[in-house]
């Protein structure tokens, strides 16, 4: 049951974050000013940067999210997430 909740809440933020990137990129692939230099973004290196970046990050959030829980819980003397 947690794993579930983990990752329905790691969907819940990968979600936005992935339509910020594919807004932003869009964005950058097509700018408004077409006399603008390419960016960096636009190269092939990246967009692996980026795209790596929106799937990492949230997972990141979701994992220190676990930690403290782990701290809470190893504080109030239980051994696991388990009902009392």
């Amino acid at each position: 049951m947690q794993k579930g909740r983990y990752l329905i809440e790691y969907f819940a933020v990968l979600l936005p974050t992935l339509l910020i990137a594919v807004l932003a990129w869009v964005e950058i692939a097509d700018p408004p000013n077409p006399a603008a230099p390419d960016s960096f973004w636009v190269s092939r290196f990246g967009q692996c940067l980026w795209f790596g970046l929106a799937f990492v990050l949230p997972a990141f959030a979701v994992l220190a999210f676990n930690a403290v829980l782990k701290v809470l819980w190893s504080r109030s003397g239980r051994n696991s997430y388990g009902p009392a």
